[in-house]
């Protein structure tokens, strides 16, 4: 099903941003529904408001606290990941850009990554941070 959405006036952006309750929790299927929880949040506000852009805090998929460091090696993902999957189908979804932040893996160690995808689902940028998550 394909939805029509308005678009804003020309130099206009509308942005939905807002923090987010994290659980604590130190594994993937947590991660997973906690995932679930946010995207059915994020949709039922864009069902009340139209927005080009929602904006989520840094690590917004895993609860950023003194377990992150030995939960990595679960929690971490590819690029293209559980998170990406996840807001992707939102993206194209409400044909919205989503920026998300989330623990990357990297060939030589951990990252926190912020991610954008476009209106179509599709990855159009990430930037890691210079320093390893933990």
């Amino acid at each position: 099903m394909t939805e029509s959405r308005a678009v804003s006036p020309p130099g206009t952006l509308q942005v939905l941003a807002g923090q987010i309750e994290i659980p604590k929790f130190t594994d993937a299927a947590s991660r997973d529904r906690h995932l679930r929880r946010v995207v059915t949040l994020v949709g039922a506000a864009l069902e009340r408001r139209r927005a080009d852009l929602v904006v989520l805090p840094e690590l917004s998929s895993v609860p950023y606290d003194e377990h992150l460091g030995a939960a990595l090696p679960v929690l971490a993902e590819p690029l293209e990941g559980p998170s990406f999957a996840a807001f992707a189908a939102l993206a194209e979804r409400f044909g919205v850009n989503v920026l998300f932040g989330f623990p990357r893996r990297a060939d030589d160690g951990y990252r926190i990554c912020q991610a954008l995808v476009g209106t179509s689902g599709t990855l159009l940028g990430h930037y890691d941070k210079i320093h390893l998550a933990n």
